[in-house]
């Protein structure tokens, strides 16, 4: 099923921290996009749910911060063949950047994960692009 082939390229939470710990790099704040493509998990079990639960980040002394549509939505693009960009509000797209503008400025040497429900390449990557640039 579509479902189990997702689910053998989800890593849980203390296998993700054991692989950074294992590369020498320290993340500090992790920021949760995946309410942004929630749509994207629809179509696998017909319900908004998360794979793991938030609360393991505290386990390893790594903060947590979700990302939330302004207006309760998933709000990140569309699938439709109308080319429709990746759609994040201004509020959320402010939201993130002050976020991580605040963790470096308390943690200068700590990295930041991301991630969404498209695994990247969906709202985690639109902001990461959009803080660079």
């Amino acid at each position: 099923s579509l479902l189990s082939q997702c689910m053998r390229n989800v890593f849980t939470v203390p296998m993700y921290v054991q692989r950074l710990i294992a590369k020498g790099i320290a993340v500090g704040l992790v920021v949760d996009c995946t309410s942004l493509d929630l749509h994207k998990f629809h179509g696998l079990t017909g319900k908004n749910f998360y794979i793991h639960n938030s609360n393991e980040w505290d386990d390893f002394g790594i903060d947590y911060h979700k990302l939330v549509a302004t207006d309760g939505k998933s709000n990140a693009g569309t699938d439709s063949t109308n080319g429709d960009p990746l759609k994040i509000s201004p509020e959320t797209i402010k939201e993130f950047l002050d976020v991580c503008v605040q963790h470096w400025k308390d943690n200068p040497t700590m990295h930041i994960a991301i991630f969404d429900g498209r695994g990247g390449n969906g709202a985690a990557s639109f902001l990461t692009a959009y803080y660079l640039c």
